[in-house]
């Protein structure tokens, strides 16, 4: 009877075995979040057939109106008191396109991505330089504000632009590291000039500033005000397809 019931027993074993191996086993299917990766907080590439994916968001209520789409089908927003609004649906045996919509009848027609400005300071005139990244209803595009002040006047151009631009200032802020900056302890600031860039991070708006920075801090900025100012500049150089009246 020993003898049988160790069979027993570990063939039900060998059979859990096999079942949890064929569940981890099950075929992984690709999101394609477009430009909206960041805007989440715990986004994967991608999930098995069949299982439940929930995905939250810090998207803020003042977005009344956005929604996003499955394969061009709406989904649902819901709201949990703790994480806040979220996505759900249940993952298919086939690679998935997410995207975000906008409801063109309300005055919000874009969520902000990331954002760039710096200002002269110390100065009796007021200089200013800020590009603003935002969503765009068309896939692998995002529309790009520029704002230049001197003093009391102010020119505005708007441009869109392919979404690997978003994807190059992710790259720089992993590679200086910048979610971490507000752990360290040796900081430093810059005279002359106070520079913000504005990102998600897993959902997480992070604000980095010259106020307060590590000691590469100012090389994080050229970085970045670089790739930007270069996309704008191809952007001017395309004949204008790209530039938004």
């Amino acid at each position: 009877m020993k003898l049988v019931s160790k069979i027993i027993i570990a063939a039900a074993a060998c059979l859990g075995a096999c079942l949890a191996l064929a569940g981890c086993l099950r075929n992984q299917y690709h999101i394609e979040y477009g430009s909206t990766h960041h805007l989440f907080k715990n986004a994967k590439d991608s999930y098995p057939a069949g299982s439940k994916v929930i995905l939250y968001t810090s998207l803020p209520k003042t977005y009344p109106d956005v929604f996003f789409t499955l394969n061009h089908q709406k989904l649902d927003f819901f709201y949990d008191e703790h994480e806040g609004f979220y996505l759900s649906f249940v993952m298919p045996n086939h690679d998935i396109l997410l995207r975000l919509g906008l409801d063109e009848s309300n005055s919000h027609q874009s969520v902000l991505l990331a954002n760039y400005f710096e200002k002269s300071m110390g100065t009796d005139e007021t200089n200013s330089y800020e590009i603003v990244l935002m969503t765009s209803s068309e896939n692998d595009k995002i529309v790009v504000e520029k704002y230049c002040t001197s003093n009391k006047s102010q020119t505005c151009s708007k441009y869109l632009v392919d979404s690997s631009i978003l994807d190059q200032c992710y790259s720089i802020c992993q590679s200086y590291k910048t979610s971490q900056w507000s752990d360290c302890t040796d900081l430093t600031s810059m005279d002359g000039k106070m520079m913000v860039f504005k990102y998600y991070d897993k959902g997480q708006l992070i604000r980095i500033t010259s106020d307060e920075m590590p000691e590469k801090g100012n090389d994080f900025f050229s970085d970045i005000r670089f790739v930007l100012n270069e996309a704008l500049s191809d952007s001017d150089k395309s004949n204008d397809e790209d530039l938004i009246d």
